[in-house]
């Protein structure tokens, strides 16, 4: 993690499709990771259960339907995944470039030829869209 350069840089050993990914930070993103690397109580991690190991998306899903969180379909509570479908569906409503989106879930070009031309992860792009994304769903 770099605060100087507000992104946040995912090893390719952590990510699914096994490439780095770059995540720009928003002023609450780095806000809340300054709080957590300060008061984390001493562990590793920045974001850990009390044993100071990761957490799951399953313990986010446990949350929501201990305190069932909705979803918005009908009589399904939510899950951690809804947030990513809840960025995707802000982003199109709210006029962001589909590869602005795509890039920001990580999510990869399945056409061999159009990746094969189409490299770069639109960082400095992102980062408006996150910003806004942010002011959005996480205000000041």
């Amino acid at each position: 993690m770099n605060f100087d350069e507000k992104v946040w840089i995912v090893p390719s050993e952590r990510m699914k499709a096994g490439r780095q990914h770059r995540v720009p930070l928003s002023e609450q993103a780095i806000k809340l990771l300054r709080y957590r690397e300060q008061n984390h109580l001493g562990g590793k991690l920045i974001f850990s259960t009390r044993r100071d190991v990761e957490l799951s998306d399953m313990t986010l899903t446990k949350v929501l339907r201990d305190n069932h969180i909705q979803s918005d379909v009908v009589e399904r509570v939510a899950t951690a995944h809804g947030f990513r479908s809840a960025f995707r569906d802000w982003a199109s409503e709210n006029s962001y470039a589909r590869d602005l989106a795509e890039r920001a879930l990580a999510h990869t070009i399945k056409s061999a030829t159009e990746a094969a031309y189409h490299r770069t992860d639109q960082l400095e792009q992102r980062r408006k869209m996150m910003q806004d994304w942010a002011d959005y769903s996480m205000p000041k």
